[in-house]
């Protein structure tokens, strides 16, 4: 019995570090830090690498199976870690709008301001219109474009589908079967992010080890970024970890959740910029993380926080550039300080939501007038590891005609102007893409022009003699032009042009006296031809619309919004004589995270 006691006080000590490293056959000589809770740290770890050969603590085999049992693990905890962005719009369509992948402008401006690592939503029924059916070659293009574009700029990036959450496991098990024999070889993805947000009891036992096992039979290499069944709420981790970690046989797993800091922790800060923390508690991002962070530490895996983002005076946005003061309440930046800290300490990865093409609230992307947004200083604080991200290959030195492109700006000319034809002034990198720096945006790209809170000289390269048709603006109305919240209007403008013009879209906005962005609705494809046609659109105030003086300002682009042909800025009015009391509890997060291009106020 004493023998025994001895033999088994050895094999602790070994365990924990106290007396040395242990080793097996094939393995690494690496001793286990002796910190309670923490495990083997990888340096070589990186985006799509794996740690096999680390030897985990001996108390994982036994939390996986009976003692002495061999499982495979999710690999230990790594000391590399990365900081990203994720870039909104390719999901578009299925909420307001359409889809639209980041161009490569918004690829320079990331890389420039040190972020190189991506995570994309895409509209699942929009890449794959029939469950089990072939990939759409259009939005897989679309795709494409924008893994070449990474690829050029020693980028990365992981793509994960935003819709069809209730999709039976097969059609989970086709779809990751064709995009992993479609990106197997290919270096500039990171990792298979499975799904966003899923909430159904069966995914971590069910569809995941299905899924996994899918994809390895065709990619032993890439990461497979998973999410539990939390929907999303990060500080809800505990109560949904049964089924992991999982197994899977390339040792390659990221566990990944999110994290938002407002009272309903859905990141739609009801309250805009104003600091909406339950107590005025700065902690509340530690706080919200400390389960996640403790499971990852616990048992030995690497983790990622895929979303988290604070407001930065946002109002709306387009392909290049936001709208809005970049103002903040200072304390979210040191909410979003003290979270980085501490993802830091514990080398979790992550990627801040968001940027791209559209935005919300918590966008990123600088402003019409080229100014950062405030969260930008602090996120540039926490940049992750040196060894993170190690090149694709040498990634081409930038040239003159490839220098980073500066967000574009689609203003109309300032706020009193009424039907005036799109300024003048003119730009540099306007260029389009070459071969290797192929544009990411697809055909249907939905910027959105800038309001008044934001106003500055445009930036852009107006269009070319050939693209500046005369286009004309009139009789625009709001039918009925009072109405109580709850009520339904109808937008309508006359458009005209002198010469043929197919395909435009026509924009309708609606604001209020302070120029906040009420909605905004649109008709696209409207051919144009001398005769002036009226286009209609409807809106349902929403009951919870402060009552007040209201504008409709309409917009004439071309069908990509590359070009602005037209502008009035005072086409209509409205008044909303009363407003319903607000909901008692901020609504649930929707789980598809298809944001608008702006709040509906």
């Amino acid at each position: 019995m004493k023998k025994f006691a001895i033999v088994f006080l050895a094999v602790i000590a070994i365990s924990v570090g106290l007396v040395g490293p242990m080793s097996v056959a094939g393995a690494r000589s690496v001793p286990v830090p002796s910190e309670p809770g923490n495990t083997v740290r990888n340096p070589s770890f990186a985006p799509g690498g794996s740690s096999h050969g680390l030897l985990a603590p001996w108390w994982l085999s036994l939390k996986n199976g009976a003692a002495g049992q061999s499982l495979p693990l999710s690999p230990v905890v790594s000391a590399s870690y990365f900081r990203g962005l994720d870039l909104k719009g390719g999901d578009q369509g299925l909420c307001c709008g359409a889809d639209a992948f980041a161009p490569p402008a918004t690829l320079d401006w990331a890389r420039s301001e040190g972020f190189n690592v991506f995570r994309v939503p895409f509209a699942w029924a929009h890449l794959q219109p029939t469950p089990d059916g072939p990939l759409d070659d259009q939005y897989l293009g679309a795709m494409d474009a924008l893994v070449a574009a990474t690829r050029a700029r020693g980028q990365r990036v992981a793509f994960v589908p935003m819709d069809r959450r209730e999709a039976p496991v097969a059609a989970f098990v086709d779809l990751w079967t064709r995009l992993a024999q479609h990106y197997k070889d290919e270096p500039a993805i990171w990792g298979y992010d499975l799904m966003n947000e899923p909430d159904r009891d069966a995914w971590n036992t069910d569809y995941l080890p299905q899924i996994i096992a899918a994809i390895r039979s065709i990619d032993m290499a890439h990461t497979i970024v998973v999410e539990s069944s939390t929907g999303g709420y990060g500080h809800y981790w505990d109560a949904h970890t049964i089924g992991l970690p999982v197994r899977d046989p390339a040792d390659n797993v990221l566990y990944e959740t999110h994290f938002y800091f407002d009272t309903p922790a859905n990141g739609q800060y009801p309250q805009g910029t104003a600091f909406d923390v339950p107590n005025g508690d700065l902690n509340i991002g530690v706080e919200r993380a400390t389960d996640f962070v403790n499971w990852c530490n616990a048992n030995g895996v690497r983790c990622y926080a895929g979303e988290y983002g604070i407001p930065g005076g946002w109002t709306d946005g387009n392909a290049g550039c936001t709208n809005g003061a970049p103002t903040t309440d200072p304390r979210w930046l040191t909410v979003l300080d003290r979270f980085l800290t501490y993802l830091d300490q514990n080398h979790i990865s992550g990627t801040y939501w968001e940027a791209g093409p559209f935005g919300d609230i918590n966008d990123l992307g600088p402003t019409c007038s080229g100014r950062d947004r405030p969260q930008l200083a602090i996120l540039q604080k926490h940049p992750g590891s040196a060894d993170s991200l190690p090149p694709i290959d040498t990634p081409a030195p930038l040239t003159p005609t490839d220098t980073p492109m500066l967000p574009t700006n689609t203003a109309p000319p300032t706020a009193t102007a009424t039907n005036t034809a799109p300024p003048t002034a003119t730009a540099t990198n306007t260029a389009p893409p070459t071969a290797t720096d192929t544009a990411t945006a697809m055909s249907t790209n939905t910027p959105v022009p800038p309001t008044a809170t934001d106003t500055a000289p445009p930036t852009t390269r107006p269009p070319s003699p050939s693209m500046t048709p005369v286009i004309a603006i009139s009789g625009g109305t709001v039918s009925p032009s009072r109405v109580s919240p709850g009520t339904s209007v109808d937008l309508s403008a006359s458009v005209s042009s002198e010469t043929g013009l197919s395909c435009t879209v026509v924009d309708f906005y609606i604001v209020d006296v302070a120029d906040h962005l009420a909605t905004q609705r649109w008709q696209p494809c409207v051919d144009l031809s001398g005769a002036p046609r009226t286009i209609h659109t409807q809106w349902t105030v929403p009951t919870g619309q402060s009552p007040g003086s209201y504008t409709m300002r309409v917009g004439v682009f071309s069908s990509a919004w590359s070009h602005l042909y037209r502008w009035d800025d005072n086409a209509a009015s409205l008044t909303i004589a009363v407003s319903s009391p607000p909901p008692s509890t901020p609504p649930r997060r929707a789980r598809a995270r298809t944001r608008p291009p702006m709040p509906l106020f």
